[in-house]
């Protein structure tokens, strides 16, 4: 299954913002009860010698429950801050987010058919303006920034 941890501790932790066109993916937790409340951005703590971008890809993988290998990878953008207390993040901690891109495209069909919400699980495909409601409803106030400088530095480098 995916993970339930995140970013929490004392580490290093990075995230990771999966794309596919004018979508991101945002994950929640399937525990019983919910390691946390409603939707939030990816992230894990990075491991003794492991490049962040690779960690970002894990914490795709992991938080997502895919072959992060196969299907993200990583876009030639500079990663993007995630504050917390946010996405698993203690107070002050920071993670850098890195934009990953969907290696498939989306189903067949039209794409507002694949924006259903789906709690059975471990992630969603949002548009950016669903993807800002559902971080705010999840008071993923720090995650809703980063969406935001996301979207900011994806513009500037269309």
């Amino acid at each position: 299954g995916g993970a339930e941890g995140g970013g929490a501790g004392t580490g290093v932790a990075v995230g990771a913002l999966v794309l596919r066109g004018s979508r991101c993916v945002l994950v929640r937790s399937l525990a019983k009860p919910a390691a946390w409340k409603g939707v939030r951005i990816p992230t894990a703590l990075l491991r003794p010698g492991e490049l962040a971008a690779a960690a970002a890809v894990r914490a795709a993988s992991e938080a997502c429950d895919i072959d992060g290998a196969t299907e993200v990878a990583p876009l030639p953008l500079p990663p993007v801050a995630l504050h917390g207390p946010s996405s698993g993040l203690a107070a002050g901690q920071v993670a850098m987010v890195h934009l990953l891109t969907a290696t498939r495209g989306p189903p067949p069909g039209p794409l507002e058919d694949a924006d259903g919400t789906d709690e059975d699980d471990y992630y969603d495909w949002f548009t950016w303006q669903r993807a800002e409601a559902a971080l705010a409803r999840s008071g993923e106030l720090g995650s809703l920034a980063t969406l935001r400088s996301a979207a900011a530095s994806l513009a500037a480098a269309a």
